[in-house]
C-alpha cells in the first residue's frame, strides 16, 4: 500500500486557514492506549486548524449518551473508539442507530487495539473509514490465515510455545466490500512521550558518539504475566518466555542483561542498561509493535524480533537488514543472527542510524497531518485545499 504525496492530498492549504470542518473524537477515556492516541491529536490540533478542522473531545459515557452528543453536537465528522471488552455486537447496533438518523455525520472507527488483526471489523458497513495502527500485508490475509483464533500471536504461542490456545480469539473476517474502508493512521510510537525525542531531536555529536560506547552485547528485559491454567494471558507471557529463554546458549559468550531470572531493576537503570546495549531483543507483546521498539531504536540499539513482514504501519521501523532484524517466530535462527551482527558493528552502525532516521523522518515529514489531511479528502470534506461546503 502506497501513501499519497502531500502534493496529491493538497494543492493549495493557503485558502483553508479558518476551521470549518468541526471533528469530535469520542472514546474511553479511561483507557490508557486510547489517551496515548487522543495525545498525538492534541499535539497536531493548531497543525489541523491550518486546513480547516477543529477537534473536540468528549469521554464515551454510554452508547445511548454518545448518540444524543453526537445529535446535539453535530459535527461532520465523528472519529470513535470503543473499549476492546465492549460486545462487538452492541457496538454494531450503536453504530446503525446513529447512522439512521437523518444528519449523521461522516464516522472513522479509530482502533486503537495492539493485535494486526480485530474482531471489530463488523462495525465496517456502518464507517465511513477503519482507522487501523497497523494491518496485515496482504490484506488477504484476514480471510486466509489458518492461525489459531485468526491472530499470529496465538500462532506462536500454540505451535512454538505449547500454549493451549482453547477457544480464545481476537480476530473477524474482513468482508471484500468494505476492504477499502480499511486504513493505516499511525502506531504507538507516534504517541505519548515515546515520539518525544524523534519530535525534537537534542542529541548532539558528543552525546551520540557517548552512547556509541556499548558494554552489554544483547539486552532483553520484558514483562512477564504469571502463567495461569486456561488464562489466555499465557499467550502474552508464553511467547515473552520463548525470547528469554532463547538467550541461553549465549549467555556463556556474551554479556547478556535479561529478565530471564525474573530480576527486576529501576526504571533509570533499564535505559543505562539499554543505551550501552548493542543488541536488544525486542518480543511482541500482545501485537507485534510495542513502545519498547522504539525506545530500543532512540536508544541506538540493534533492534532484533519476530518477523513483522505480514505487517503494514506507521512509524514503518520495521524493513528487514535496513531498520531491524527479523528472527523466525520459532527463533530458531536468533543465536546465528546475534552472533553474526555482534562481529560486525560497523552492520549494526548502519541499520541503528536507518532505524533512528525512519521514526525521526515520520515527524520531520508532517506524516500525522498528512495522514488527517488524506482521510478529510477520501471523505469529501476537504478538496483543493479548501473544506467542502
Amino acid at each position: 500500500m502506497a501513501f499519497a504525496s502531500f502534493g496529491e492530498v493538497l494543492n493549495d492549504v493557503g485558502h483553508a486557514r479558518r476551521a470549518k470542518i468541526k471533528g469530535l473524537v469520542v472514546g474511553p477515556t479511561e483507557d490508557c492506549i486510547y489517551q496515548w492516541m487522543t495525545d498525538s491529536l492534541h499535539d497536531n490540533v493548531r497543525a489541523f486548524r491550518k486546513f480547516g478542522l477543529s477537534l473536540s473531545f468528549a469521554n464515551q459515557a454510554g452508547f445511548a449518551e454518545t448518540i444524543a452528543m453526537v445529535r446535539e453536537k453535530r459535527p461532520q465528522v465523528l472519529f470513535i473508539t470503543f473499549d476492546w471488552r465492549e460486545e462487538v455486537s452492541a457496538c454494531v447496533d450503536m453504530l446503525a442507530a446513529l447512522r439512521s438518523s437523518g444528519d449523521c455525520p461522516k464516522i472513522v472507527y479509530v482502533d486503537t487495539y495492539d493485535q494486526t488483526t480485530t474482531p471489530f471489523f463488523p462495525v465496517l458497513p456502518f464507517v465511513d473509514v477503519y482507522w487501523k495502527k497497523q494491518i496485515l500485508n496482504p490484506m488477504s490475509l484476514y480471510n486466509t490465515n489458518d492461525w489459531p483464533g485468526g491472530n499470529p500471536l496465538a500462532e506462536i504461542a500454540a505451535k512454538h510455545c505449547d500454549v493451549d490456545v482453547g477457544d480464545w480469539s481476537f480476530s473477524s473476517p474482513l468482508p471484500t466490500e468494505y476492504a477499502d474502508r480499511v486504513k493505516v493512521y499511525w502506531n504507538l510510537g507516534a504517541w505519548g512521550e515515546i515520539s518525544k525525542r524523534a519530535r525534537h531531536p537534542v542529541i548532539d555529536s558528543a552525546k551520540r558518539m557517548a552512547e556509541r560506547k556499548k558494554s552489554i552485547d544483547i539486552f532483553c528485559r520484558v514483562s512477564v504475566l504469571p502463567m495461569k491454567g486456561a488464562d489466555p494471558k499465557n499467550i502474552y507471557s508464553a511467547h515473552r518466555r520463548q525470547c528469554l529463554n532463547a538467550l541461553e546458549p549465549l549467555e556463556k559468550k556474551y554479556k547478556i542483561e535479561s529478565n530471564r531470572d525474573d530480576s527486576k531493576v529501576p526504571l533509570k537503570e533499564f535505559y543505562r542498561q539499554l543505551r550501552s546495549s548493542r543488541i536488544a531483543l525486542s518480543p511482541w507483546g500482545w501485537g507485534e509493535v510495542t513502545d519498547r521498539d522504539f525506545r530500543i531504536v532512540d536508544c541506538r540499539a540493534l533492534l532484533i524480533k519476530p518477523d513483522t513482514s505480514h505487517m503494514l504501519t506507521d512509524p514503518n521501523i520495521y524493513v528487514p537488514g535496513e531498520t531491524y532484524i527479523p528472527v523466525r517466530w520459532d527463533l530458531a535462527d536468533l543465536t546465528e543472527k546475534c552472533e553474526y551482527y555482534l562481529e560486525r558493528p560497523d552492520e549494526i552502525r548502519r541499520i541503528t542510524d536507518n532505524a533512528f532516521d525512519a521514526f525521526k523522518r515520520f515527524f520531520q515529514e508532517r506524516t500525522i497531518e498528512k495522514r488527517m489531511q488524506e482521510l478529510l479528502v477520501g471523505l469529501k470534506l476537504l478538496g483543493d485545499g479548501t473544506p467542502a461546503s
